[in-house]
């Protein structure tokens, strides 16, 4: 039955919409991020005041983001587009999905440092003092930077700056698994 035959059928572009899938596959990247995050937090293997073996995290990071728009461009190309989708159109939903789970990463960041752990923001500070005594840094130069640091110790700075970086890595890793997971329909002879 087309629109002219039920004006109340929803009209149709052609494609269907990305947000479904983005939605499902942001979410669950999302939520495995941040169990990530309070996993290694929790067992030690990363000490958030000093950032010790955060490689560890951010390579199992890397590797959830990687599955989490890699899962979302191909379900949407095989399941909603035909098996078939442009660069862009793959560039745009790995960017969807990405905005997605980072903004559940911001979000628990933010609860990190205020509700969960508000006593971290100290504890990195503490660290950065320690380190800069390590180098052998005067007491005037470590004041100095310690007054630079301190307005950067803002939980909501904190959090927008590591929305923006985290993008910005998100971003580059979509370049790359839209670039593998594109597919263009075979040419009409």
């Amino acid at each position: 039955m087309t629109t002219l035959d039920n004006p109340n059928a929803p009209i149709t572009s052609g494609d269907p919409s990305p947000w479904p899938v983005a939605m499902r596959y942001g979410l669950i990247t999302g939520l495995a991020l941040v169990v990530v995050s309070l996993a290694t937090q929790l067992t030690g293997v990363v000490d958030p005041a000093t950032g010790k073996n955060s490689w560890i995290a951010l390579l199992i990071s890397v590797a959830i983001m990687v599955w989490g728009m890699s899962t979302a461009i191909t379900k949407h190309r095989d399941e909603n587009l035909g098996g078939y989708i442009s660069y862009g159109k793959a560039l745009g939903i790995g960017a969807l999905t990405a905005l997605i789970f980072m903004v559940i990463s911001s979000i628990y960041t933010l609860l990190y440092f205020t509700v969960i752990d508000p006593g971290i923001v100290d504890q990195i500070y503490d660290a950065a003092v320690a380190n800069m005594e390590d180098q052998g840094m005067s007491d005037e130069q470590i004041e100095q930077s310690m007054k630079f640091m301190s307005w950067m110790m803002n939980p909501a700075l904190m959090t927008i700056m590591g929305f923006i970086s985290n993008y910005f890595i998100a971003f580059i890793i979509d370049l790359i698994v839209a670039a593998v997971n594109s597919k263009k329909p075979p040419e009409a002879a």
